[in-house]
């Protein structure tokens, strides 16, 4: 005799189940994107930030100083002056914090459409070009000031 109820309930309970083991699987094959790709996101806006100051550099005379291009920061300096852009790159959140006196943004890398993209508060895609025109804007913004 077949128990109407424990057949449906059976059912409700292994596709649960299965859409648990699924969401499960994806979080670990995100987390795995991220730990690989993140680093490299990371040293690519690091290159960026470095190739734009220096076009910078040469359009406009020597005004951007590097003072840091380690593994997880980039610190620019306006010269003559105490103001920096601090980049920081976090390999447990895989995050990018981008600080210049006031102002302050983080990107976190998540996983969109299969691909490891810098994301921002509104977890909206960011492309790294992005980021690092806008990173060097702020610190520019101080040279009008």
């Amino acid at each position: 005799m077949s128990d109407n109820w424990a057949k449906k309930a059976a059912g409700t309970f292994k596709a649960a189940q299965e859409q648990r083991e699924t969401r499960d699987a994806k979080a670990l094959l995100d987390e795995k994107l991220k730990k690989t790709w993140a680093p490299k996101k990371w040293d690519e806006l690091r290159l960026l930030l470095h190739g734009k100051a220096g076009s910078f550099n040469a359009e406009a005379g020597d005004m951007l100083i590097w003072e840091s291009l380690r593994t997880k920061e980039a610190i620019v300096r306006l010269a003559d002056s105490d103001t920096s852009l601090i980049c920081t790159y976090d390999s447990e959140e895989f995050s990018v914090e981008i600080k210049c006196s006031l102002i302050g943004r983080k990107y976190v890398a998540e996983v969109v459409k299969g691909q490891v993209v810098f994301v921002d508060s509104r977890k909206i895609p960011v492309a790294l070009e992005q980021i690092a025109e806008e990173a060097l804007d702020s610190l520019l913004t101080f040279l009008a000031a």
